[in-house]
């Protein structure tokens, strides 16, 4: 802050007009207030606030237990909702395993073009990085590999099924 500087009330009134325009009207009484305190001179009235200082009064409301404990429960059921389970896939299709990233990307490409679920993992044989080229997530063996099989046929290429748990 400038408290020597001579654009206070032009600072204060984009604020204000910022804060109205996104609906944030709280907001602008919360930071006139404040503003009120730090350079009283301003033009404070224009803005349509009551700043009455006056403390308010505390006042005790009774509450209905019966109503409060029942909102609690409605609450507490709507928190402990069963999460359905998620079938584990862990069984994946290898289809080729390349050096090069761009080979492996260009395969992937083509099982994607077809509606295949295509992958590009990296692996190590040998000490050198590979980059493999896998169908993704199968709940059974015997699922991946009928898929497998179709691979085989379509395309003429072999495969290996992995069980690969995520």
């Amino acid at each position: 802050m400038y408290p020597k500087g001579n654009d206070h009330q032009r600072a204060i009134d984009l604020m204000v007009n910022s804060y109205n325009a996104t609906g944030e009207d709280d907001s602008s009484k919360v930071i006139l207030a404040y503003f009120k305190d730090i350079y009283p001179n301003l033009n404070y009235e224009k803005y349509g606030f009551n700043f009455d200082n006056s403390p308010r009064e505390a006042r005790l409301i009774k509450l209905d237990p019966n109503r409060i404990s029942s909102r609690i429960k409605s609450i507490k059921e709507s928190r402990n909702k069963i999460q359905p389970i998620e079938m584990k896939k862990p069984w994946v299709i290898q289809v080729g395993a390349f050096g090069r990233y761009e080979n492996a990307n260009r395969l992937k490409n083509q099982f994607q073009n077809n509606g295949y679920d295509a992958e590009i993992h990296p692996v190590y044989s040998n000490g050198n990085r590979l980059h493999a080229v896998r169908i993704v997530r199968f709940e059974s063996k015997n699922s991946a590999n009928n898929i497998g099989k179709s691979i085989k046929n379509k395309f003429g290429i072999d495969y290996r099924i992995i069980n690969n748990p995520e």
